[in-house]
């Protein structure tokens, strides 16, 4: 899931029908970064920095 926000923004995963979860004070939607970062590989490796800095078990969504 994370791969795919990161790709397609949250606006576009929204409209597939998930939910956002609003941590902290960020308002915002998050902006697809597909057209920034060129490679699968590269985002693979984001992916792994992110997971790897969250101590937070991943939640499912909340209702």
């Amino acid at each position: 899931m994370l791969f795919r926000l990161i790709a397609m923004g949250s606006k576009a995963l929204e409209e597939q029908g998930f939910t956002r979860i609003q941590w902290g004070t960020v308002k915002a939607p998050m902006p697809e970064m597909g057209h920034v970062i060129k490679t699968s590989d590269h985002l693979w490796k984001i992916v792994s920095f992110i997971r790897s800095i969250n101590l937070r078990e991943p939640t499912r969504r909340r209702r």
